[in-house]
């Protein structure tokens, strides 16, 4: 009897799901031809929308817009994000609204203008920590629970590390196991090139003009909603203000 109920629980559950993407594709497929897509792009973005019900609205869809109706969309976007604009970012210390945080590469990738710093607290979007070259520090162990009894739980250290891109020389016997070494200093190496040292990874590097961004880095400092979705909206904003230039 419960297997029964489990299984039309399951059946019900499939048909409800298989409905609502069947409605997304028809509301997608009713949009891009109101919107004068040809036949056959419209039914191929009624199709993806069976497996990715947003790629239309936040794709093909956001270049068709009229100048008023991207407008309406960027400031309610804005509005859900509680900003005044879709390039701002919300400081994750004090709260304060960093104006013309982001940008938008040629490519569609969200990029991060240099020395972008919130003006309240000097939080430093283009720190080491929320950049691709950045390689955090040691791990630290702790205990933790597991199964059968206790075992080592470790964290990676972000707030010091390295910087993968710039290099400094470093003494052999500092950076080496000591047959290592003793073998490079018989050799007449004193010194080895090693990625540069990252003492505070709230603080860009001074010979630094490389940033580049890293999202997963931006979220472990707290900020979200900096995706793919506010890719699109920078690349859409950026679209309107040269419609609204012209």
């Amino acid at each position: 009897m419960l297997t029964s109920a489990l299984t039309l629980a399951l059946i019900l559950l499939a048909t409800a799901v298989l409905a609502w993407r069947l409605f997304a594709a028809a509301r997608v497929l009713q949009d891009a031809r109101a919107r004068r897509f040809s036949t056959l792009l419209s039914l191929g973005y009624a199709a993806r929308a069976l497996v990715a019900p947003d790629d239309y609205w936040w794709g093909a869809r956001l270049e068709r817009l009229t100048a008023a109706e991207q407008t309406a969309v960027l400031a309610e976007a804005a509005r859900r994000l509680g900003l005044r604009s879709v390039a701002n970012l919300r400081c994750p210390l004090c709260g304060q609204e960093m104006e013309k945080a982001l940008g938008v590469s040629p490519t569609g990738q969200i990029v991060v203008p240099r020395e972008t710093t919130c003006p309240a607290c000097g939080f430093r979007l283009d720190a080491c920590r929320h950049c691709q070259h950045f390689k955090a520090g040691a791990q630290t162990g702790g205990a933790g629970p597991a199964w059968g009894g206790m075992a080592m739980r470790w964290e990676i250290d972000y707030t010091q590390g390295a910087c993968q891109l710039y290099k400094e020389g470093r003494s052999v016997a500092e950076v080496c196991p000591p047959p290592i070494a003793n073998k490079l200093l018989e050799m007449g190496l004193d010194y080895v090139q090693t990625p540069k040292a990252v003492p505070d990874s709230f603080v860009p590097l001074e010979e630094c003009h490389t940033f580049a961004l890293d999202e997963e880095g931006l979220r472990r400092s707290g900020i979200r909603g900096v995706d793919r979705c506010r890719a699109r909206l920078l690349h859409l904003l950026v679209s309107n203000q040269a419609t609204l230039t012209l």
